[in-house]
């Protein structure tokens, strides 16, 4: 989905850092690969910013649209990959730290790292 007013704009437009907001001049929620690809492609054919997006909870104003430019919001990507004979982990940036634990916890494994933004 694309959105270039409302709500979802003014949400995307400050984060945990206390910086903002700065409006984004649209939001893009893609659900794959692919459609993260074509914005991205479409953003640098015309030169518009373009600023990713979690959770929000960063408290360094890294996913602020300072600039402007359109906000790339990943949650919607939640996929989860475990190649367990090889102990490799591969899931989209929609996933929560937990989620991947509890995930991982019924196979018997643990995420190791652990950021500050935990429990995102």
């Amino acid at each position: 989905e694309t959105y270039c007013d409302g709500d979802e704009l003014v949400d995307r437009s400050v984060d945990r850092s206390g910086w903002g907001p700065f409006k984004p001049w649209a939001v893009c929620c893609p659900t794959c690969v692919q459609e993260v690809q074509r914005v991205v492609a479409l953003c640098s054919e015309f030169r518009i910013p373009v600023v990713p997006r979690g959770a929000g909870t960063g408290l360094e104003g890294g996913a602020l649209p300072v600039r402007g430019g359109v906000v790339v919001d990943v949650m919607n990507l939640r996929h989860f990959d475990l190649q367990s004979d090889d102990l490799v982990l591969t899931c989209g940036p929609g996933l929560f730290k937990l989620e991947v634990n509890k995930m991982l916890e019924e196979r018997g494994l643990l995420l190791g790292p652990d950021p500050a933004s935990n429990p995102s």
